[in-house]
């Protein structure tokens, strides 16, 4: 026969199944001495409605764009006259729109170009250095 007993009333209790020694054939395969179950875990708690005002959603990701610019010889790169680094330049994230892009390298002639970059698309540019 198997008993019953809750260790703690309410929530977090602890319910223990375990077999009373009466020498009865039970029906159910045996099972462990003590079983232990959260009550909290197991029963269902309705959702309480909140009176909190509702939430606003989320603000909107801002599109982008990317640019990929390589040079050869590598070149120092601007965009936007902001240092983007040497090239090659990787998928750099701008806002969609017009940039400019400015490559120098020492002894070669600057380049300056300017580029329409749509949301969520890559620009790619590769230029040759001339030299001075």
């Amino acid at each position: 026969m198997i008993g019953l007993v809750v260790v703690a009333a309410g929530v977090g209790a602890y319910l223990m199944l375990g077999r009373k020694g009466s020498g009865e054939q039970a029906a159910v395969p045996p099972a462990p001495e003590v079983d232990t179950v959260r009550i909290q875990d197991t029963i269902r708690v309705p959702v309480r409605a909140s009176r909190e005002p509702p939430r606003r959603a989320a603000p909107a990701v801002e599109a982008q764009g990317f640019l990929t610019i390589a040079a050869d010889p590598f070149g120092q790169v601007y965009i936007d006259g902001v240092d983007a680094g040497q090239t090659p330049v990787v998928e750099y994230a701008v806002k969609p729109g017009r940039h400019t892009i400015r490559l120098e390298h020492a002894g070669f002639k600057t380049i300056t170009e300017t580029v329409h970059v749509d949301a969520s698309n890559t620009v790619r540019k590769r230029y040759t250095l001339l030299p001075e």
